[in-house]
């Protein structure tokens, strides 16, 4: 072994004698270390001058995103293991035996939009993506027939403006994914740790009072995440949106990045015009909605910034414990800060930071524009919002609504996060028409209602007007029962009347504090604004049936 010599520091080198004297016991120690390593013609070295690695080394564990392989959850392990969007063979495999999958093919399989549901069925539901939850007729009655032959007739219409399809048994998984292929539609990055379908507001294009039509930018960021291996596999879902500031609200902040049409005057720190304010960390099911971050965009910088984002969530979320793996996490980990600043050093433009007062106020939001006739920003044009109960749509009815598109309309649907769609591009005096042909398929054009069985905020219950989330009550079935929630200029989640209460009492119980609101209500005074001045207590009295026989008399 060879040794360093004594004037390797040498007294002309600038360092002191203590730090000479440091320095040729480090090297000392370095160079007494085995090293067993190959010289390039591929011969055993005991040279580090080489350059060759130290076989003679303990091993260093290898990395996922900077964390060591031991420490990864399963799922992660999976995603290291193989990517899952490469699962194709398996799904032939699947089909072909017709067996449900294991574990790790249940979570791989959600990649592609494939969810197992078991134990109660031995079956797959199918989400797929609607990019600003626009398609078009022939798209809707294609879903229809794919439904009918392999789901079990229904469609379902989804808080994120997008479609699932259900009962599809495992020998038809291949068939339903080339059936919606053939459409000109995925389902791939629908599931399991990516960016869920991306929402806009859903009359984007029409709306009187939007400051910007935001489809495309919903549109151009799907192609980048479809073109972008890298911006799937992240280590929990995300959800993104795009709000064109309008009528209508895509409820921006609940989802881990909400963009927000903003505008801005004259005299500002900026050139007046329209740009975009940015949500972060909303997440409902945690009661927790996004809040500014202080970004001013404009519209061309939207893209980027997104995909800069999610790129800094990718490398540094947490990936050894789902239950702390989203956004919101990170962001309470590092600060707002830092996060910003991890994006910045993605883009190769900066980011404006400017404060929210420097732009104009929202105009109104009008809770119900997703129900009934509106009319639209193109002169004798009205859109018609078509009322889903629960999102259910029987394929006979898509059928219809595909019709009406395509007789009354130009073709084209929307779908919203409040699990019903919109018909736009009615002309006026059509409109009648084809509210009366809706009608006779039992279409209905109004009531909202937020139902769920699921505690993570699915049907956005908690900012419902009213929100019930089904539970069991001594075994029968029943639903928790909230009240008073809204979003963005009523921001607020939503108050809990009752924890669990039989489905049989519900009903009534909500009839009588409708009876109630209709009587005391002030003139012009909606629901939301009733309940939120009532206590829960002075609620709950309302709900009795004395209350509500003394009102009725």
């Amino acid at each position: 072994m060879s040794t360093m010599p004594h004037n390797f520091v040498s007294p002309q080198s600038g360092f002191s004698d203590e730090q000479a004297q440091y320095l040729r016991g480090f090297f000392a120690g370095v160079l007494q270390r085995p090293y067993v390593g190959h010289s390039a013609s591929g011969q055993i070295t005991s040279q580090p001058s080489a350059g060759s690695a130290n076989f003679a080394e303990p091993a260093t564990e290898e990395t996922f995103f900077g964390t060591p392989i031991s420490d990864l959850c399963a799922e992660e392990l999976w995603k290291y293991e193989r990517n899952p969007l490469d699962l194709w063979d398996e799904l032939l495999q699947t089909a072909a035996s017709n067996e449900a999958p294991d574990a790790e093919r249940r979570y791989r399989f959600k990649f592609h939009g494939l969810f197992h549901v078991a134990p109660a069925q031995d079956s797959f539901m199918l989400r797929m993506r609607v990019p600003g939850g626009v398609m078009t007729s022939a798209q809707m009655r294609g879903v229809a027939t794919i439904a009918e032959k392999f789901g079990n007739s229904r469609i379902d219409l989804t808080t994120r403006a997008n479609i699932q399809l259900r009962e599809c048994a495992p020998k038809d998984v291949v068939n339903v994914l080339n059936g919606v292929r053939k459409l000109g539609m995925s389902s791939v990055g629908s599931g399991a740790d990516n960016i869920r379908n991306i929402t806009a507001s859903p009359i984007s294009g029409y709306d009187p009072q939007e400051l910007i039509d935001v489809q495309p930018y919903a549109d151009a960021l799907q192609n980048y995440i479809t073109n972008s291996r890298d911006m799937f596999g992240l280590p929990r879902k995300f959800n993104i949106a795009f709000d064109n500031g309008g009528a209508i609200s895509a409820l921006a902040d609940t989802n881990d990045i909400g963009f927000v049409a903003v505008s801005v005057g004259e005299g500002k720190s900026v050139p007046a015009g329209v740009y975009f304010r940015v949500l972060l960390c909303g997440i409902t099911g945690h009661k927790q909605f996004a809040s500014d971050c202080g970004l001013l965009l404009s519209p061309d910088q939207l893209v980027a910034v997104a995909a800069a984002m999610v790129r800094v969530f990718a490398e540094n979320g947490d990936r050894t414990d789902r239950k702390k793996a989203r956004l919101k996490y990170l962001v309470d980990r590092w600060g707002v800060e830092k996060f910003l600043e991890e994006t910045e050093k993605k883009l190769a433009f900066p980011i404006l930071r400017v404060d929210a007062s420097e732009c104009e106020l929202r105009g109104p939001i009008n809770r119900a524009g997703h129900l009934g006739v509106h009319a639209q920003s193109q002169p004798g044009f009205s859109y018609i919002g078509v009322c889903v109960p629960v999102g259910w749509l029987p394929i006979v009815q898509a059928r219809v609504i595909a019709d009406v598109a395509e007789r009354f309309g130009s073709g084209e649907l929307r779908l919203t996060v409040w699990q019903n769609l919109l018909i736009p591009n009615v002309p006026e005096d059509r409109v009648a028409e084809a509210c009366r042909v809706l009608h006779q398929a039992g279409l209905e054009t109004a009531v909202n209602l937020h139902v769920t069985g699921c505690p993570h905020s699915c049907a956005q219950h908690y900012i419902g007007d009213i929100g019930l989330m089904g539970v069991k009550v001594g075994g029968e079935e029943g639903y928790q029962v909230n009240l008073g929630g809204g979003a963005d200029n009523d921001q607020a989640m939503a108050r809990q009347l009752f924890p669990a209460m039989k489905y049989s009492e519900v009903l009534p119980a909500l009839q009588a504090i409708f009876t109630v609101y209709t009587a005391q209500c002030m003139e012009g005074e909606s629901f939301l604004a009733f309940t939120n001045r009532h206590s829960v207590e002075e609620l709950r009295s309302m709900c009795s049936s004395d209350v509500r026989a003394e009102v009725m008399a």
